[in-house]
């Protein structure tokens, strides 16, 4: 039974990864993938990024990944199968729970997962930044473990933490934000329990900062605080600030953070409602803490039946003029409940003190949004990802009998396969749509035309940015003055 088990697990990793490398493949370049992939992008390494982004690993990633199809599958198949194994490992759980964290990552929002893994460019960026900060996590608790090492080793591991601590630092300024706040913290956390590790824990965040330092040494943020920079904006000045953050919060996370992303909420309110009627169930409960959990998870799942609600009849949500203060507050309301259960319920110290990292961690890299702008869906992708995270660590508390286990694998494999299979055929679509248009492109071009009209994609809300014309042509070796436009 023990091999059949350990077949099966492999089969789970070698299905996810099969099916991830054919999907990755399929994604069409798009947006800014053409200008990194092109004259363009060598233009802005050969002047260091100057003034234009610190994001200096970030932007290195994306202009190797615009330059070869294969690599490109390749790297985003390490990454998102990576991030998958690593949140498994991490929090304990069953093998089978790999396909239930791809199956949520894959139905994420199509606003979320276009900018975040179908885009390279914002790949490059949002996937990659916090899959190395769970890396980071795995190296703490998996690897580096609380042990007596000789000083050879040590120095090895210090010196691995400090690196990855620098380099994960320049990809995304959010998430630099982030790692900087719960290395520290996992840092302090250490020191306080005496762990044999605690030294070794600084070098992390003492390397996150480093990073931090060199990637905001870049003008180009100098200049979002004075107000010149073409892209960003950073307020000053209390009121500004205050206005800033109202701004953000009611009109852009007070629904991105709950609302927009119904899936993964519903998932997290069965998993801890489960979790705690098996608690109080199963007697470990006081009465004055079973009442403060009952009325979180009741918090909880009225949040989400809220969100169900406005997102299926949106009509009724649109019409209501305080219906995004309505949302805000909504929005409050799950996030300090989701909270409140994780203090109060009863698990082992470690496994909570890690529960409790993951609701801080997303804070924290949602949070910084609140200051800055543009901020577009993809922001949101590392607080999806951690929450996915936390979803796993509640699951692996709780108690699954052996005669359901293999049902519930071959509901998490359904639920992989239905969402894969979707993706799979939108950007299989996709890709034969975009190999037509270079056809088409270059059929005119020979038949010598001035401009072209093209029809547009079927789905076309799964990428974005595929009718910018600029950069399309050296993208893909074409030297031609032909004008391009798109049926409206």
């Amino acid at each position: 039974m023990n091999r059949f088990s350990k077949y099966i697990d492999k089969c789970i990793w070698i299905f996810l990864i099969l099916s991830i490398l054919l999907l990755c493949y399929l994604f069409p370049y798009t947006a800014d993938d053409f200008a990194w992939g092109s004259e363009s992008g060598l233009a802005l390494w050969r002047s260091g990024y100057r003034d234009y982004s610190g994001r200096y690993v970030g932007n290195a990633i994306v202009l190797l990944l615009t330059r070869s199809r294969c690599l490109r599958m390749l790297v985003m198949t390490v990454f998102i199968v990576g991030m998958d194994y690593l949140i498994v490992k991490i929090s304990n759980c069953k093998q089978y729970t790999a396909l239930i964290i791809m199956a949520l990552l894959f139905a994420a929002p199509k606003t979320i997962f276009r900018e975040s893994v179908a885009w390279t460019a914002g790949f490059s960026n949002y996937t990659t930044s916090i899959t190395l900060f769970i890396l980071y996590i795995y190296l703490i608790t998996c690897v580096f473990v609380n042990q007596s090492v000789s000083k050879y080793r040590f120095a090895v591991r210090a010196a691995s933490l400090l690196l990855l601590g620098y380099l994960s630092a320049m990809v995304v300024e959010h998430v630099t934000i982030m790692q900087i706040i719960l290395g520290i913290g996992i840092a302090c956390y250490a020191w306080i329990k005496k762990d044999k590790s605690r030294i070794m824990c600084c070098f992390y965040p003492v390397g996150s900062i480093l990073g931090a330092a060199t990637m905001f040494s870049n003008g180009c943020y100098a200049a979002a605080a004075a107000g010149t920079d073409f892209y960003r904006n950073i307020p000053t000045g209390p009121e500004a600030v205050y206005d800033k953050m109202c701004l953000q919060y009611f009109d852009m996370l007070g629904k991105e953070m709950i609302l927009d992303n119904i899936v993964l909420e519903l998932f997290v309110a069965i998993v801890i409602t489960v979790l705690c009627f098996q608690k109080i169930g199963g007697g470990e409960e006081r009465k004055e803490r079973q009442f403060v959990l009952e009325a979180a998870v009741m918090l909880v799942d009225a949040s989400v039946m809220y969100g169900l609600l406005t997102r299926i009849n949106t009509s009724w949500s649109e019409e209501r003029g305080s219906g995004k203060y309505m949302d805000g507050l909504v929005n409050v309301v799950f996030w300090l409940a989701l909270f409140v259960f994780t203090v109060f319920i009863r698990v082992e110290e470690r496994k909570k003190a890690v529960m409790i990292m993951s609701l801080f961690g997303i804070a924290c890299a949602d949070g910084c949004l609140l200051v800055v702008s543009p901020i577009n869906s993809r922001c949101f992708f590392a607080g999806y990802v951690l929450l996915v995270w936390y979803c796993m660590e509640c699951i692996s508390l709780i108690t699954v009998k052996q005669e359901l286990r293999t049902l519930i694998t071959g509901i998490s494999l359904l639920s992989a396969c239905v969402v894969l299979y979707m993706n799979l055929h939108i950007y299989g679509s996709l890709c034969m749509q975009d190999k037509q248009r270079l056809e088409t492109i270059q059929q005119a071009i020979r038949e010598k035309k001035t401009e072209i009209v093209l029809p547009r994609f079927k789905y076309e809300d799964y990428i974005i940015g595929y009718t910018r014309t600029k950069d399309f042509l050296p993208f893909n070796d074409i030297t031609s003055d032909l004008e391009i436009s798109y049926e409206e």
